[in-house]
């Protein structure tokens, strides 16, 4: 298999997982079609936090903790807006280092350990992944 099918199969798998966790939370949702939203609204956490981390500035003016959980408090109503407000253990992850939306570990455990859903090495679930095909 080259990195190319590689790829493909991983974004169905990731389609098929998101899906499965949709239909926990009682959305009929696609998985595909809600992956692109989340991928954005994951680029826009991520900038956040990198913003809040770096000390950077934003419109002329520092982009201080409030901000950050201004911004956080927006994307997590848009995130749980997809999945009808019932994702369990959602949070938006501070540290610019890695990925921004996250479900908890424990809840990845208890609720969501069917679904599929790609995790990271700490066991949290990451709803917009990067698919590489490596």
């Amino acid at each position: 298999m080259n990195k190319q099918e590689r790829r493909k199969s991983q974004l169905e798998a990731h389609y098929q997982s998101l899906t499965n966790l949709l239909k926990l939370c009682g959305s009929e949702l696609d998985g595909k079609k809600v992956s692109s939203k989340l991928l954005r609204l994951e680029n826009d956490a991520h900038r956040s936090a990198t913003y809040y981390c770096n000390g950077e500035t934003f419109f002329k003016k520092p982009y201080q903790m409030e901000d950050f959980d201004l911004d956080s408090k927006t994307y997590l109503a848009a995130v749980q807006s997809l999945f009808n407000g019932k994702l369990k253990g959602l949070f938006i992850n501070g540290d610019a280092r890695g990925y921004a939306l996250k479900i908890e570990d424990k809840v990845m455990i208890s609720d969501y350990k069917e679904t599929g859903l790609y995790k990271d090495w700490g066991g949290y679930g990451i709803l917009a992944p990067e698919i590489t095909g490596n």
